[in-house]
C-alpha cells in the first residue's frame, strides 16, 4: 500500500513539473516568464522631431542617416529627414491611383540599395534605388510587381518567395514566388484546450502582426494574446511561446441583421505589436495591460521585448514613454518612436 502511495505521489509531482514548465492552454505552445528575459534595461527619451515637423505619422523607417515616416492623410506620403541634421530633405510619392501613387503603402524592405514599398490597395511591390529615392524628388521605380491575389494588410519576404497575411479562417498566409504567382498557403491558428471560437471570433481573436528575417524566419505575433509563432521558410512551426503575461483573446460573435461580427471582451488584454527585424533578433512593442474600450485615450505600449529567431527571449526595454510604432537602427544604438501624447512627435532612445 506504502508503495502503490508512492508511485501515485511520484506521478503527481512529474505531472505538476510538466505542467509548470509547459502550462500554457495553447496547443504546441511552450510557457515563458518576465525572469526568462537575460536582462531589463530603462531607456529614457528625448523629443528627436516635433509635431510640426513630422504632422501625424503611423510609421516610421531608418537606414544610415535617413529616417522616413509615413503619413497616409498627406498628399505626399512619405517624408525624409537626415538623421545629422534633424532636417526634412524631402516628400516622396503621391497620395493616389495613379501609376506612380499609392493608397496604403508600407516599406517592406529598406538598405543602401534598394527601397521596397508594398501599396496594400494595389496589391503591387515598387522597388526604388535608395540613393536615387532620397536624392530626386520626382524618383520612379525601377521595378513593379502585382500579387496574383490581394494580400490582406503586409508583406514579408524571404529568401527565395514573398509571404503576404491573409484573412482567411483556415491558413494565416498565402506564399508568392519573386514574380508575385501564389504557389501556396500555411499556417494554421492557435488551438486553445478550453476555448472555442468560430470562424468570426477566430478572425478577430488572433489578429497579428509579422516580420521576417529576410531570409528563413518568421515571427508572428499576436495583438490580443500574448502569444509568439516562429514559422521556417517552408511553412513548418518551428516554437510557440505563451508570455510572459499568459493572457487569453476572448471574443464574442453577434449577429445585426445579415451582418456578422465579434467583439472582444473587457477582461482582455493588449500584447504584441509591429515586430521589427534587426538582424540577429527580432524586436517587439508589447503592452500587457487589460483592454478598457471606455478609456478616452488607450495606453500606448511602453515595453520593447527583444527575442532571438528561435524564439528565445533575450532582453526588455522599458520605456519612459508609450509608442505606436518604432524602427531600430541597430549600427549606433538608437530606437526612433512615434509618440501621440500629447502631440504626434517623434522620440529617440539609446541602447
Amino acid at each position: 500500500m506504502n508503495i502503490r502511495k508512492s508511485y501515485i505521489i511520484l506521478f503527481l509531482i512529474v505531472l505538476v513539473a510538466c505542467s509548470d514548465k509547459n502550462g500554457s492552454n495553447y496547443q504546441d505552445a511552450t510557457t515563458i516568464e518576465y525572469k526568462d528575459f537575460a536582462s531589463t534595461q530603462k531607456l529614457v527619451g528625448k523629443v528627436f522631431l516635433s509635431d510640426k515637423e513630422v504632422l501625424k505619422p503611423m510609421r516610421v523607417y531608418v537606414c544610415d542617416t535617413i529616417l522616413v515616416t509615413m503619413n497616409p492623410m498627406e498628399k505626399k506620403l512619405f517624408h525624409l529627414f537626415d538623421l545629422n541634421s534633424k532636417r526634412k530633405i524631402g516628400q516622396r510619392i503621391s497620395l493616389g491611383q495613379g501609376p506612380n501613387e499609392m493608397i496604403r503603402p508600407s516599406i517592406i524592405k529598406f538598405d543602401e540599395n534598394q527601397i521596397i514599398i508594398f501599396d496594400v490597395a494595389s496589391f503591387t511591390l515598387f522597388t526604388y534605388d535608395t540613393a536615387d529615392f532620397i536624392s530626386n524628388e520626382n524618383t520612379l521605380p525601377v521595378e513593379r510587381r502585382t500579387l496574383e491575389l490581394q494580400a490582406y494588410g503586409e508583406i514579408g519576404m524571404l529568401a527565395d518567395c514573398l509571404i503576404g497575411s491573409t484573412y482567411n479562417p483556415k491558413n494565416q498566409f498565402v506564399k508568392f514566388d519573386n514574380t508575385g504567382n501564389k504557389v501556396g498557403e500555411f499556417g494554421y491558428y492557435p488551438v486553445v484546450t478550453d476555448l472555442s471560437y468560430t470562424d468570426d471570433e477566430k478572425l478577430e481573436a488572433f489578429k497579428f502582426s509579422f516580420v521576417t528575417n529576410m531570409k528563413d524566419r518568421i515571427a508572428v505575433c499576436y495583438k490580443w494574446t500574448d502569444l509568439i509563432d516562429i514559422y521556417d521558410q517552408n511553412g513548418q512551426l518551428r516554437k510557440r511561446i505563451h508570455g510572459p503575461e499568459h493572457s487569453y483573446a476572448r471574443f464574442k460573435e453577434f449577429h445585426n441583421g445579415d451582418a456578422i461580427a465579434a467583439t472582444p471582451d473587457k477582461e482582455n488584454k493588449d500584447s504584441y505589436f509591429f515586430p521589427y527585424n534587426v538582424g540577429d533578433d527580432f524586436f517587439v512593442l508589447f503592452n500587457g495591460k487589460s483592454w478598457n474600450p471606455d478609456a478616452k485615450e488607450m495606453e500606448l505600449p511602453d515595453r520593447i521585448f527583444v527575442f532571438g529567431w528561435d524564439g528565445s527571449p533575450q532582453k526588455i526595454y522599458s520605456l519612459d514613454q508609450g509608442i505606436i510604432n518604432f524602427a531600430v537602427d541597430k549600427l549606433h544604438k538608437k530606437i526612433y518612436g512615434i509618440s501621440s501624447s500629447p502631440e504626434f512627435h517623434i522620440v529617440e532612445f539609446s541602447f
